[in-house]
């Protein structure tokens, strides 16, 4: 077989550097590219793609003067692709700015592929090789380069604010190794900042973990201009204003108490003032009921086959009141409508002999009300019906 390996030139031969820029709709971002082809580029660039998950919702795409876009998912990968001809191709040394597109999804981490234009091989007349060593085989999309920058990522809807903050402090990590920021200093002084954020919001600290929010933003402004590159500060900037956004409404869960007659049972419920989505999960409930403890009364099994609530510990007496803690054991997907009750668990009472009163508390230290969806403290400690009667069979 003749191979015309003298005619095979690989399309590699380019230093691409990326500025990257973005702008916040209400509901949407805007990135916007400019590409440049390094002094010492022996090819013009004529291609440039971004790689993106399938589900980066793209809703436009633009393109500078005399190049063309497309906009296409091919194995399980969303293409956006940018070319042109000889005319506008980006030579050595030279800048060019236009590539831009919308998308619903915030930035994170994504590749590119970039090609530098060189004539394709000639082969003699009926002779073509699918497969050319050293040139199809350069990356997985042709003989160009493949590199990292950023671009809408995969959407962010299934994740909870502390698990945001992982992902914002891994791409701190990985901005630092990319050489997006310039020093391991800046790099640890973020990731400290986030880092005490997740504990802020972990004990419950949501004012706190807002203003310390603020505080990045400032920083990460500032240090744009000298010891954070574009790339870098688009997914630090615009995640951490998305984590922010995420805890400005902070709907609430009200408890309530109620005395199920006919079977001498009190049931315990939860009121939300806000909607929740099956998208957001129940992390954790903690009730307590206290009752006289001159009462002669037990609490038998609880029922809770929905959001799995159990006693927690054993009745503790403080002052003339015996105390009994409620727990959840289990995450359980929500799908609540605001301003709706929903039983959370019932306990039968044994004993019951007149007209015996129990009532949901917040007097026992560490048995508070407390409701945690999403990793968030959505706890409204007034209760909306704290005393239930219990009146015996």
């Amino acid at each position: 077989m003749i191979h015309a390996q003298d005619s095979v030139v690989a399309r590699n031969q380019i230093q691409l550097g990326i500025y990257i820029s973005a702008i916040k709709g209400d509901t949407s971002y805007t990135y916007n590219y400019q590409l440049r082809n390094g002094g010492s580029s022996q090819q013009c660039i004529w291609q440039f793609w971004l790689i993106t998950p399938p589900d980066a919702a793209i809703s436009m795409v633009g393109s500078p003067i005399g190049w063309h876009s497309a906009n296409r998912i091919i194995d399980n990968q969303r293409l956006v692709e940018w070319g042109t001809v000889n005319a506008f191709q980006i030579s050595p040394g030279s800048s060019l700015g236009g590539s831009s597109l919308r998308a619903s999804s915030p930035p994170g981490i994504v590749r590119y592929y970039s090609e530098g234009y060189a004539p394709p091989p000639i082969w003699p007349d009926g002779m073509a090789e699918d497969s050319i060593p050293g040139y199809t085989d350069l990356t997985p999309y042709g003989p160009g380069v493949v590199g990292t920058t950023v671009g809408p990522a995969t959407s962010r809807l299934q994740i909870y604010p502390t698990a945001l903050i992982d992902t914002i402090v891994s791409f701190v990590y990985q901005s630092r190794s990319l050489g997006w920021i310039a020093s391991q200093s800046v790099a640890e002084k973020y990731t400290g900042m986030f880092s005490r954020t997740k504990t802020d919001l972990v004990q419950g600290h949501v004012a706190l973990a807002k203003s310390r929010i603020d505080s990045i933003l400032q920083e990460i402004n500032t240090d744009s201009a000298t010891t954070v590159g574009s790339q870098a500060y688009v997914l630090i900037r615009f995640n951490a204003d998305y984590l922010k956004s995420m805890l400005q409404t902070s709907p609430k869960v009200k408890g309530g108490l109620f005395g199920l007659q006919i079977t001498s049972t009190l049931s315990v419920r939860a009121n939300p003032s806000s909607s929740f989505s099956n998208r957001d999960t129940l992390v954790a409930i903690s009730a307590t009921v206290r009752w006289q403890s001159r009462y002669s009364l037990t609490l038998g099994t609880v029922s809770s086959p929905i959001y799995g609530f159990g006693k927690y510990g054993t009745v503790t007496t403080v002052g003339s009141y015996n105390y009994q803690q409620f727990r959840t054991a289990t995450h359980v997907p929500l799908n609540w409508t605001a301003n709706t009750e929903y039983e959370l668990f019932t306990v039968p009472v044994n004993g019951c002999a007149g007209v015996e009163e129990f009532t949901l508390t917040n007097a026992l230290s560490g048995g508070q009300w407390f409701v945690d969806i999403d990793y968030l403290d959505k706890t409204d400690s007034i209760f909306y019906q704290p005393v239930a009667t219990c009146t015996g069979r």
